[in-house]
């Protein structure tokens, strides 16, 4: 009697857990369908800002202040972005886990599979097809904004000391930092120069 019961419950949570993995498999279809990469794009951009922000903390207690924030943000590597942009995914993956019953994460994802890959040019026969696409768009993006906001937080409050293999290179652009003095300016990039 004992093995039968295990064998059961052993069936019975494991098809538990393929519904689930098949549920996250459908939210992560929809988000790649409905949410566009250059979306992460820009989120890689802000959160490439708010690590100047960051640096622009570390440096100012050696009194270099970083004058042009864009710039010193542009000339960091795309890679340091890369956990918070991973991270992203799965929170708006998560969100529509939660925002999306069981049965609207399957009908919105076998619609997606259906239609053309440029949602934005549907004929107009697709118009039920449509209407529920910008209805999920709308939500999806309201899960990105959720998403986005608790990752941006998370990098606020980490206090986690960022790489600064990068920074010799940066500190010598004249038009993106400004230094005390040069004396300052060659020591502090012979310090972190001696990190690398």
């Amino acid at each position: 009697m004992g093995l039968k019961f295990l064998v059961s419950a052993f069936l019975v949570l494991g098809s538990g857990q393929q519904a689930l993995a098949a549920r996250e498999d459908d939210a992560k279809y929809i988000v790649l369908r409905i949410m566009p990469e250059s979306k992460f794009d820009k989120a890689r951009d802000h959160f490439a800002l708010m690590y100047a922000d960051v640096y622009a903390k570390m440096l100012r207690e050696r009194s270099i202040k970083i004058i042009d924030r864009e710039g010193f943000a542009k000339l960091l590597p795309p890679s340091i972005s890369d956990g918070q942009v991973s991270l992203l995914r799965e929170r708006v993956v998560k969100h529509c886990l939660s925002k999306f019953s069981d049965e609207e994460l399957v009908a919105l994802a076998r619609t997606l599979k259906s239609l053309p890959e440029d949602l934005h040019s549907l004929p107009q026969s697709h118009f039920d097809e449509e209407a529920l696409v910008l209805k999920a768009s709308m939500a999806v993006a309201i899960c990105y904004a959720f998403a986005i906001g608790g990752v941006s937080n998370q990098l606020k409050q980490s206090g986690e000391r960022p790489p600064t293999v990068f920074l010799p290179k940066i500190l010598e652009d004249n038009s993106i930092v400004s230094f005390p003095n040069r004396i300052v300016k060659q020591s502090v990039i012979a310090e972190f120069k001696k990190q690398e």
